[in-house]
């Protein structure tokens, strides 16, 4: 080959299943984030990027991070800085959830106000943990606290309240659907919806019974993703109405034992979290998967357990990861991977870093030319 030693490799692996593809950019209290757990993140509608964290807000305009001092004119109004859940609605209005309320917040003077300040016919309840806020299709804000559903209907100034009794067992979790026109919570062993104003119907058919507990749910596509204790993931077909496994649907991915979250890109892509395998991230029209997990390098996940997940306008995914910090992926940032001569032996090592020329005959074998070797 002319004092060329041409090296033969593979892009793809011979498995559906590829790890440690994605590289993820990483900030911690290093760069300014106040604590390194952030359970909840959102956007703004500046643009800024929010993150909720076991020892209060930041700010992030990309550059820099800002911790926000609450301010509030009621003196005895004193706030968790424990931040569990955020949400911007479409009114662009703030909501904060903390381990123990739930408050407003003017992200411009930094100004924290009771909710019924806003909306007088609303009582919050007190000392309950926020999981999750969201917002359906008519503007309807979503509470989960605790054992407990809460409705605000801003439009029709009245609040709702839902409990375990409601559902007959207690309840695990909440989610919107993709579309927003529906409303669906999970009991321990049934997922139910809200179609019609305070009628909520069960979703799985009783002849589909689970032999263990349902620990989480996540609304994907037309779907919704069923997470139980067992650590399998069930999904349910809105559309066909019916109920299958997760390997039935993608056979080729290899599911992680510990599942935790569910979350939908603006790609359409799927991201699962877990406690103890970091992410993988799915592809549902190739029905291929990329698996992350804890990784010394530094364009890797630094630790496993997810606790967040957030796509923003951008199309970036943020993730929050168990006292290590937000993770950032970037879409744009993922077309190139970069190999040097001192990355580990394997089938992706290149005897020198003076590339000289790459050619492919089918778009997934690729063939290098060095300055050495040969």
């Amino acid at each position: 080959m002319k004092g060329w030693f041409i090296i033969y490799f593979l892009i793809l692996m011979h498995t559906d299943t590829d790890a440690q593809n994605l590289h993820f950019k990483t900030y911690t209290t290093k760069d300014g984030l106040c604590q390194n757990s952030p359970y909840s993140i959102a956007q703004s509608q500046d643009g800024f990027m929010w993150f909720g964290t076991q020892n209060g807000l930041n700010r992030f305009d990309s550059k820099t991070f800002k911790r926000i001092s609450f301010k509030s004119r009621d003196k005895k109004f004193r706030p968790s800085e424990m931040i569990t859940s955020l949400y911007v609605d479409s009114k662009g209005m703030f909501w904060v959830g903390t381990v123990s309320e739930v408050f407003l917040f003017d992200h411009k003077s930094d100004s924290i106000f009771l909710i019924s300040q806003k909306f007088p016919f609303y009582k919050a309840p007190s000392n309950l943990w926020t999981y999750k806020i969201k917002e359906n299709a008519e503007g309807q804000i979503i509470i989960y606290q605790a054992d407990k559903i809460q409705i605000i209907d801003k439009l029709k100034e009245k609040a709702f309240v839902f409990d375990s009794s409601t559902f007959g067992s207690d309840i695990v979790d909440m989610d919107v659907s993709y579309d927003k026109r529906s409303i669906y919570v999970a009991t321990t062993k049934q997922v139910f919806v809200m179609n019609e104003p305070n009628k909520w119907n069960p979703v799985i058919e009783s002849k589909y019974i689970f032999t263990s507990g349902i620990r989480a749910i996540g609304s994907v596509h037309n779907e919704i993703w069923i997470i139980t204790t067992d650590n399998k993931i069930r999904i349910w077909d809105t559309k066909n109405r019916n109920l299958k496994t997760f390997n039935e649907i993608y056979p080729a991915i290899k599911l992680p034992t510990d599942p935790v979250k569910v979350h939908q890109s603006k790609d359409k892509s799927i991201w699962l979290g877990t406690r103890t395998q970091g992410i993988v991230k799915i592809d549902p029209l190739l029905k291929k998967g990329t698996i992350a997990g804890a990784s010394p390098d530094l364009n890797g996940l630094q630790k496993n357990f997810i606790l967040s997940f957030y796509t923003n306008t951008q199309g970036i995914t943020w993730i929050g990861v168990s006292g290590a910090g937000i993770s950032k992926y970037d879409p744009a940032s993922q077309q190139f991977a970069l190999w040097r001569v001192h990355d580990p032996i394997g089938s992706k090592e290149v005897p020198d870093n003076f590339i000289t020329a790459v050619f492919t005959d089918d778009g997934t074998q690729f063939y290098l030319s060095t300055m050495t070797g040969g």
